[in-house]
């Protein structure tokens, strides 16, 4: 991939990282998020990552206003679109028992051409990508992610959300950081990996449940990340030996599945078009 690409790609990434922290600012003044997140990949590579994100509108300070407003047009998904994406669906938000949810996709045609980018001393690199045969039910990861996994998630300030009236000291943030155990009291983060047949191994991922590769993230583990290192999201130590790979039985995907993917593509890729 040209450097320049990468470059491109860095500035995507930090926004993707912006949203990511969205979902920690929620977290760290709410103290109740849940989040899942499913990776469905398809034997010819092509697939989406589904999000359900939802926070507690009871406990969201009102004077922030929704902090899913940024994500109603293709404007606020452009800039957090990671090479190989070509398109985010028409979000869904809506509210219900007291929750605030925002339901969206994103699509790729071949996984293979996802790249999520980062920096090391100022250089873009590629921190993940994929290479393998889908078909035959193999992903390798090439992955390197120490430095990311080295460091401690970072809290996201008000103006790294594009809240320019709003200041939160400094030492308010630290101590937000000292009490992150009992302020991510509420958190319930899940991703899934799924494909047409049963996985076999997903380096990486916790366990293998019903066929399926799962990551959960609770209060524990959420404070982990923030105060110590991001690396125990995942399971670090399977990404770091040998060859991680992502292995699944392969088969054929079902007309009905791939005719209820392409029709979800076209019209993600209708809205995500428009000026």
């Amino acid at each position: 991939m040209a450097k320049a690409d990468l470059q491109g790609g860095v500035r995507k990434s930090r926004t993707i990282t912006r949203a990511f922290l969205l979902l920690g600012l929620v977290v760290t003044l709410t103290g109740c998020v849940r989040a899942d997140f499913e990776l469905v990949i398809l034997p010819d590579g092509s697939g989406a990552l589904r999000a359900d994100v939802a926070y507690s509108a009871r406990k969201w300070p009102v004077f922030f206003g929704d902090p899913f407003e940024s994500f109603v047009t293709p404007h606020g998904f452009r800039s957090m679109t990671p090479p190989g994406v070509v398109a985010w669906a028409e979000p869904d938000i809506s509210s219900a028992d007291g929750w605030r949810h925002l339901r969206t996709a994103a699509f790729f045609d071949d996984i293979r051409g996802v790249v999520l980018p980062a920096r090391r001393d100022d250089v873009p690199y590629a921190a993940l990508r994929f290479a393998g045969d889908p078909a035959a039910g193999e992903l390798h990861l090439v992955s390197d992610l120490g430095t990311i996994f080295a460091r401690p998630v970072p809290l996201p300030s008000p103006q790294e959300m594009g809240m320019d009236g709003v200041s939160i000291p400094e030492p308010v943030m630290e101590g937000l950081r000292s009490q992150m155990g009992s302020l991510l009291a509420g958190l319930d983060l899940t991703l899934t990996l799924s494909t047409t047949a049963e996985v076999l191994q997903a380096d990486g991922f916790d366990s293998i449940e019903d066929g399926r590769a799962v990551i959960h993230v609770d209060a524990a583990r959420g404070a982990a990340a923030f105060k110590e290192r991001a690396g125990v999201l995942v399971n670090e130590e399977a990404l770091a030996a040998g060859d991680p790979m992502w292995i699944w039985l392969p088969a054929r995907a079902d007309s009905l599945t791939l005719r209820a993917h392409d029709a979800e593509r076209v019209a993600a890729v209708e809205w995500f078009g428009q000026e």
